[in-house]
């Protein structure tokens, strides 16, 4: 589960997802999730063409060694 927090800086709220190798997240940008920053997927309710960010981190591959 990707660690989640949130800071207001000059009155902007700012969120921060930490993610685990291998983790993947949906980030909400209609602003109309009730998980936001994670989508909920309520943007298929709603006219428009957005659709969540996909982000992933990827687990890095063992070096091998001669």
């Amino acid at each position: 589960m990707p660690d989640i927090t949130s800071a207001e800086k000059n009155g902007h709220i700012g969120h921060f997802v930490k993610l685990q190798p291998g983790e993947k997240v949906l980030l909400c940008r209609c602003y109309k999730s009730s998980t936001f920053p994670l989508c909920d997927l309520v943007h298929q309710k709603h006219e428009g063409s957005f659709g969540p960010l996909i982000v992933e981190a990827v687990q890095e591959k063992p070096q091998e060694t001669n």
